[in-house]
């Protein structure tokens, strides 16, 4: 069963099986395209529980990632850039977030002089 509380939102009461599990309704997952295999963010936030879809990561060709890794003697392609492998990934994987927090205190002044988004903020 279905309640309408405004237009646009659709809020659908579902029971939690024992094993923590749950059925989204199909409506609503035809409208967010939420297939079997599909990863969902959870997320608890002020008392409610938030599920979102995670976007699939974008193949990358070898050519545009070979040499990305840290080598002695050698900087990283990344480097143009002014941020390692792992942070341009945290970043990449941060991206529908309002923020990123980081205790790399260069990763944060590098983030800052590039204008990344989301913004990276010290910890």
């Amino acid at each position: 069963m279905a309640y309408f509380f405004k237009p646009g939102v659709i809020v659908n009461i579902v029971t939690v099986s024992s094993k923590g599990q749950l059925v989204i309704p199909k409506a609503v997952r035809q409208d967010a395209r939420v297939t079997a295999g599909s990863r969902l963010e959870v997320r608890y936030v002020g008392g409610e529980i938030r599920l979102r879809p995670v976007p699939p990561l974008p193949g990358a060709a070898l050519d545009q990632v070979a040499g990305c890794l840290a080598r002695p003697g050698r900087k990283m392609l990344t480097d143009a850039q002014g941020m390692d492998f792992a942070n341009a990934l945290h970043l990449a994987l941060s991206g529908s977030d309002d923020a990123l927090m980081s205790f790399d205190k260069a990763f944060v002044r590098k983030a800052a002089k590039l204008n990344a988004k989301p913004q990276v903020l010290p910890a």
